[in-house]
């Protein structure tokens, strides 16, 4: 808890009292701006977009809440290991947008999470760099699990790589 204090400690009341009300558990979907990924993945190339979506990978039980992972999502299918979620285009709401080709997830710290400008003075502040998908804000019940699924078998893949 003094982590989590420690991290928080230059923000304000009211902003504090909003991150603590955003839902960062598992399967919640996030829109992230291009300029976050680029910081998070040295390798990662600016798509020409203003962002990506991200889905949350933070264990429900885990108190600590200053960094949330988010796995990285796009359109078009890279690889074979990769989890499929519908619906986070509101335009074309059948269109899967795949997960798990960069192959971790980025550690974003919760103090970008937003769903509103949250500066009492909202011409000094930016909207926030993490937002939450509106119409979608959670994966449904079986693309959670596939979400589970990859994640542990990922787990197991970075815990085999540490001991070799």
């Amino acid at each position: 808890m003094a982590l989590i204090l420690r991290s928080l400690k230059h923000l304000s009341l009211r902003r504090i009292g909003l991150l603590l009300a955003l839902d960062t558990r598992f399967g919640t979907l996030w829109w992230v701006r291009e300029e976050l990924w680029m910081r998070e993945f040295r390798s990662y190339v600016d798509a020409g977009r203003k962002g990506h979506p991200g889905v949350s990978l933070r264990d429900d039980s885990d108190a600590d809440c200053s960094l949330i992972p988010l796995l990285h999502g796009r359109s078009h299918r890279h690889g074979s290991k990769v989890v499929m979620i519908r619906g986070i285009s509101r335009r074309r709401p059948k269109r899967p947008t795949y997960f798990g080709h960069i192959g971790r997830p980025a550690q974003i710290p919760a103090s970008k999470f937003g769903a509103e400008r949250l500066d009492d003075d909202e011409t000094k502040h930016e909207p926030p760099e993490v937002t939450r998908i509106a119409h979608k804000p959670r994966t449904n019940k079986k693309e959670e699990e596939a979400l589970r699924e990859w994640w542990v078998e990922k787990q197991k893949q970075i815990a085999t790589r540490g001991k070799a």
